[in-house]
């Protein structure tokens, strides 16, 4: 009964502690503690609670508190708070506390290894490889400090760092761990690094890891990233053959790779398969399927995985009906388009700025500019914002539609927005990383609809290209890769 009594009491007390405000003065803080009677067990019980509580503030200054008294305080102590800050994202406070007081405690490999983690939560991916440099000279490394030091990394997109941390630990001698391999593989996945992820993969299996669906996920990613389809497919096969799961994540990844490459009707036999494989295909995997057969201009397959969607009681997103609306643009099927754009309105679901860019280019395409202006209006009603796609359609319906005076009245809205995408930006212009883009497919197109309008109002005239450059400017190259700047074009 007694120790019931006590419970009921201490519990009162830290109620109290966690009562106290954000930095609350240290006289409140020793009142409060002075109350606890902590014992070894009540201290460490102290400070989860104020972990679990997420007050790194106040277990900070519980901990300074008590560095003042004879508790009894330890490293083991010291790792719970700095544990505490760390969890609760408060990297700024992990990393000053370490600064300031790691000299008085007996650090260790969990107190670097924390604050390595904290360094990455802030993306002081830098100050990590700093912490394991410091830790290198006073402890010997451990997979579990190379996985911390590399994850910071791997956070801030340094994948080079993620690989040199991996050469310099090949070195060290240090064995590597299916975490750390996991780590690694996300960084080059990530980065679509995919002949290092691949590399990664025999590595693993040499080091006696059994790569498992993550792994392997991860790798495929890479693959899709890198355009590397059909080692991506090899995976997969590679997954079967093995007996390693294959989720829903695998077959998206897949996909993807496959449906970048534009074999949409491999895509639909990766679906086929995955269903009978019994995988349950989500909204994800369904959009992969419909991006494929859009980039391929099949819109009525794109419209079949819509219904079959449907058919299955799943939801549609609003990616799902943007690509289907694009590939009916591409086929030609502008009423096809339209209704989809109608039954979006009809099943809730929200569209935007890309969902009309599609629609106005199908009207555009079949010679409908005023279908096309209709929508573009809807767009102010609603109040969708247009961008360089959405006007660069526009005006390729009246310029098939040769109305002239609509056009110039487009052209002066379109310079008053002052849209960003027609901004060259702070990269000196260089035509090759220009090519394709927005602000070049709207100089083409003017220069088209100009050399329209002086044809049919004179019987001759000259016209002089100061600035022709290659006149071919080939989209794959490795210039024109560089920025991708056509993708928006």
């Amino acid at each position: 009964m007694q120790m019931t009594s006590n419970t009921v009491g201490r519990n009162q007390e830290f109620a109290k502690l966690l009562a106290l405000g954000t930095e609350p003065p240290r006289q409140a803080v020793c009142q409060a503690v002075e109350s606890i009677d902590l014992d070894p067990l009540a201290l460490n019980r102290c400070f989860r609670e104020l972990a679990k509580a997420k007050r790194p503030d106040l277990a900070v200054v519980v901990l300074h508190t008590l560095e003042q008294t004879a508790c009894g305080l330890d490293t083991f102590h010291f790792n719970m708070v700095l544990n505490a800050c760390e969890k609760a994202s408060a990297w700024r406070r992990a990393l000053a506390l370490f600064n300031e007081s790691a000299d008085r405690y007996q650090v260790d490999m969990v107190t670097y290894c924390t604050a390595m983690s904290a360094a990455g939560k802030g993306q002081k991916w830098t100050l990590s490889l700093d912490l394991l440099a410091s830790m290198s000279n006073q402890l010997a490394a451990t997979p579990v400090a190379y996985t911390a030091a590399m994850s910071a990394c791997q956070k801030a997109g340094k994948w080079q760092a993620v690989l040199k941390l991996l050469e310099q630990m090949v070195s060290a001698e240090v064995h590597m761990d299916t975490t750390l391999c996991n780590v690694v593989m996300s960084a080059c996945g990530k980065a679509g690094e995919w002949a290092h992820a691949l590399w990664l993969l025999e590595s693993s299996s040499a080091a006696r890891i059994r790569a498992g669906t993550i792994i392997y996920n991860t790798a495929i990613s890479a693959c899709a990233k890198g355009s590397q389809w059909l080692k991506a497919l090899r995976l997969l096969e590679t997954m079967s053959s093995r007996t390693i799961d294959r989720d829903i994540i695998t077959y998206s990844a897949v996909m993807s790779a496959v449906g970048n490459a534009g074999s949409w009707s491999r895509v639909l036999e990766l679906l086929a398969d995955a269903i009978e494989a019994s995988v349950q295909a989500d909204t994800i995997t369904f959009n992969a399927v419909i991006s494929a057969c859009e980039k391929a201009g099949q819109w009525c397959s794109a419209l079949d995985v819509l219904n079959t969607m449907a058919e299955g009681r799943l939801r549609g997103s609003v990616i799902s009906y943007n690509a289907a609306i694009s590939a009916c643009e591409k086929g030609s099927r502008w009423t096809a388009a339209l209704a989809l754009l109608s039954s979006m309105a009809d099943l809730d679901i929200e569209n935007d700025t890309i969902t009309y860019n599609a629609a106005i280019a199908a009207t555009s395409r079949s010679n409908h500019w005023t279908v096309a202006l209709g929508l573009m209006q809807n767009m102010k009603t609603t109040r969708l914002e247009a961008d360089a796609v959405t006007y660069t359609a526009a005006l390729c319906a009246c310029d098939i539609a040769d109305l002239w005076e609509v056009t110039f009245q487009l052209l002066i809205e379109m310079v008053q927005l002052d849209i960003e995408e027609w901004h060259p930006g702070e990269i000196d212009y260089v035509h090759y990383f220009q090519a394709g883009a927005p602000a070049d497919c709207l100089k083409h197109l003017i220069l088209v609809m100009l050399l329209r309008h002086f044809s049919s109002s004179s019987d001759s005239f000259t016209y002089v290209d100061t600035h022709a450059g290659s006149g071919l400017y080939d989209l794959t190259s490795e210039k024109a890769l560089r920025f991708n700047n056509h993708e928006a074009g």
